[in-house]
């Protein structure tokens, strides 16, 4: 899901005394954050936007972001200056 539609997300909750910073917030669907919020799923965050969900039974499962490419399109024209 586009990050724009997410959710985002404090990895430890800001009541219980997580920071507002980029090593703690992630974006989620609304799905998901309610399902961290609102059950006994834990998540935990990783360097480069990895996130490990742990289940309610201690299972860990690990959800890693696609690659941030970037591309550049060549100009069709020599500018006109």
């Amino acid at each position: 899901m586009p990050t724009h539609r997410c959710d985002i997300d404090h990895g430890q909750d800001f009541a219980l005394g997580g920071a507002t910073d980029h090593r703690n917030l992630c974006a989620l669907c609304r799905r998901h954050h309610t399902l961290k919020g609102e059950t006994p799923w834990r998540v935990k965050h990783h360097p480069g936007g990895v996130i490990e969900w742990i289940s309610p039974g201690g299972l860990h499962y690990t959800d890693t972001p696609p690659p941030v490419t970037i591309g550049f399109v060549p100009d069709l024209e020599d500018a006109p200056f």
